[in-house]
């Protein structure tokens, strides 16, 4: 904010936002080619092949507490009795079909107010 005057703030934040989709992607960055690699704070382990220490904690597995088991486990069970539902839904299909039985359709809807 020291060095941008106020009225460049927009059109500068544009621009790195262009620089980051371009440029700098977040699993592959091209610091080689990028003409702010001297200001970025991690060009400098890209560069030399290594992955900066603020993104390494990122990488490691996360420690789980309680609250995380109980979170995966609510998810883990829900995505159970979704595969369930879809199923028990194909395991009807399948009986209907043995039995030779069609699913009836509805009738069309008709357009208008009582008109034919």
């Amino acid at each position: 904010m020291r060095i941008l005057p106020r009225e460049d703030w927009i059109d500068f934040s544009h621009l790195l936002i262009f620089h980051g989709r371009r440029t700098c992607q977040a699993r592959k960055p091209k610091c080689p080619e990028c003409p702010v690699a001297d200001l970025c704070p991690s060009a400098k382990y890209f560069l030399n092949g290594k992955v900066p220490p603020w993104e390494r904690s990122a990488e490691a597995a996360p420690a789980r507490t309680a609250g995380s088991r109980a979170k995966s486990t609510k998810a883990a069970k829900a995505a159970k009795t979704t595969k369930s539902a879809k199923s028990t839904k194909r395991t009807a299909s399948r009986t209907r079909k043995a039995a030779g039985i069609s699913k009836k359709r509805p009738a069309p809807r008709r357009l208008g107010r009582g008109r034919s």
